[in-house]
Parts: C-alpha cells; sequence; structure tokens
C-alpha cells in the first residue's frame, strides 16, 4: 500500500512541475508558434503520465498498449479534419 501512495504522491508532483513548465512556457516572450509546440509538448508528456499510471499501460498486455498507441494517429487525424473544415468552411 505504502508503494502505491508513493506513487502517487510523485506523480502528482512530476505533474505539478509539468503544469508549472506550462505556465512559465506561456509566460516567456516566445512567438506564437513557439509557444504552442513548447506548451503542446508539456501537454503531451502530462498525457503519456496519466495514462501510463491511471490507465494501467504499465500493467496491460501488449495488444492494449498497441490499441492505445493506435488511438493517437485516430485522434490527430480527427483534429486534422476538424480544423480542415473550420479553415476552408463557406460562409
Amino acid at each position: 500500500m505504502r508503494h502505491h501512495v508513493r506513487l502517487f504522491v510523485a506523480t502528482w508532483a512530476v505533474l505539478l512541475l509539468l503544469l508549472g513548465g506550462t505556465w512559465g512556457a506561456a509566460m516567456l516572450p516566445l512567438n506564437e508558434t513557439w509557444s504552442v509546440v513548447c506548451n503542446m509538448g508539456f501537454a503531451a508528456a502530462k498525457t503519456a503520465i496519466v495514462a501510463w499510471l491511471f490507465m494501467h499501460l504499465n500493467e496491460s498486455t501488449g495488444l492494449t498498449r498497441v490499441a492505445a498507441i493506435a488511438a493517437i494517429p485516430f485522434l490527430f487525424s480527427l483534429g486534422l479534419v476538424t480544423l480542415l473544415d473550420v479553415l476552408f468552411r463557406v460562409p
């Protein structure tokens, strides 16, 4: 039981550090492109931590991990199609 508590506290601390990094990157005088790239990197790191620990991907079978990884390009393609729809919509 203590191991799980230590793991969750460490995960919480790392997520808070990444949150601080996200905030710090947003406050830096970067141009819009680098700000988005930096903050998306922080978001991807936080997502990977949450998926690995709280979705128990570290304890799951290989097929479950493959399915979780295969979902990533699918979600990106949905976002891209939505973005293209908004950009090229005729009023």
